[in-house]
């Protein structure tokens, strides 16, 4: 499943088709901060790891709003470096 999607098909799933609407307000608060709040974090996280992933890897990514590469270096460049 898409990545930011999750949150929103969780809190439907759960307020909607769960019957978490009979809950009242209280119900509306809980369904919704276990929805956008954790699962939310969650996929922050993960496309955190993706990006840094993809960067140290030496790969050119489209990291919103700018681009962000890691230049390969080779083993002569880092040790004249160092």
């Amino acid at each position: 499943m898409p990545l930011y999607v999750r949150p929103f098909l969780y809190f439907i799933y759960r307020f909607i088709f769960r019957l978490g609407f009979l809950d009242g307000k209280e119900g509306m608060l809980f369904h919704f901060l276990q929805a956008f709040w954790y699962r939310l974090l969650v996929d922050i996280k993960i496309d955190e790891l993706q990006n840094r992933r993809g960067v140290e890897a030496g790969e050119c990514q489209k990291v919103r709003p700018v681009e962000r590469c890691s230049p390969k270096r080779t083993k002569e460049e880092t040790l004249t470096q160092a």
